[in-house]
């Protein structure tokens, strides 16, 4: 088959080398789309910042299967990533790509495996085909509402856990806040309604420890650099900012208790120190876990 793929950042590139090897073929498209070339394909993967998500949508008509894989909440309705597909495109099969994938490691070929989810089975079926190979292994999944919180607020926690290690925070305390963060992402989900057996999974705690552990995450690397009060000068969109203020709104609305994102969130916003968070963090008084 023909699959479109509208982004050509990393994971777009990922994406289309996967489809290479399973006996597709990729076709890139900008995100000034040609509508004539579009509709020649089979089916689309959607491989641009949540944030950007609206902007590529808007442009096109499109009915066939399309794969959602941006991890973040739209910042300015606080929409996820499903939702403002469904605005644009109410009748489109569309399923959700999540889970422990740093791009480069798909690009040479390193065993992982992802999360597939969708309202339907045969829509994540349809895309398990295509992707799987001897190197990337998918998972079916039944809650697409929690594999999306999953994919975006682990962003959240491992901006907090390189900003942690930043200030030179222990393996311990690693350990606490990830812990913690996990949490935070499940109290968030069950109250939107996703299961919380799926925070469990790769889309969730899977997903948490490769990005809030290793400096090859944006989102990690730009928190190191604030707790290392250095510049980041690293590339590419980190999604945690932009959904952090989102979450905190969202779990307002709820009165969902996020102590670390809000941290995070007031960081960010330069309402408060890494130190002084931190502290506040570690002097809040004694609850039950």
């Amino acid at each position: 088959m023909n699959i479109a793929i509208i982004g050509q950042g990393a994971w777009g590139s990922a994406l289309a080398d996967v489809i290479s090897r399973t006996g597709h073929t990729p076709s890139f498209f900008g995100r000034e789309i040609d509508l004539e070339k579009l509709s020649l394909c089979d089916a689309l993967i959607l491989a641009v910042p949540a944030q950007a998500s609206r902007e590529v949508l808007k442009k096109i008509t499109w009915e066939k299967p399309l794969l959602i894989t941006a991890k973040g909440i739209e910042q300015t309705t606080g929409l996820f990533q499903s939702d403002v597909v469904e605005e644009f495109l109410p009748n489109v099969p569309w399923t959700i790509l999540s889970g422990p994938t740093f791009a480069e490691e798909v690009m040479e070929k390193l065993p992982c495996a992802a999360v597939l989810a969708s309202k339907n089975d045969k829509n994540s079926l349809f895309w398990s085909h295509i992707f799987s190979h001897t190197t990337f292994r998918t998972y079916l999944q039944h809650d697409p509402l929690g594999v999306q919180i999953g994919g975006a607020l682990k962003n959240v926690i491992a901006i907090a856990s390189g900003i942690l290690t930043g200030l030179g925070g222990s393996e311990n305390a690693r350990a606490a806040l990830l812990t913690r963060g996990l949490a935070e992402i499940v109290r968030f989900g069950t109250a939107y309604g996703a299961k919380e057996k799926t925070f469990m999974g790769l889309s969730g705690v899977g997903d948490l420890i490769l990005t809030a552990t290793s400096e090859k995450s944006r989102n990690f690397s730009l928190g190191l650099h604030i707790g290392e009060k250095q510049m980041d000068t690293s590339k590419g969109v980190k999604e945690g900012v932009f959904t952090v203020s989102a979450v905190i709104k969202k779990a307002k609305e709820k009165d969902i208790f996020m102590p670390i994102s809000q941290a995070v969130h007031q960081i960010l916003t330069e309402k408060i120190n890494p130190e002084k968070a931190l502290q506040d963090l570690m002097t809040r008084p004694p609850k039950f876990e």
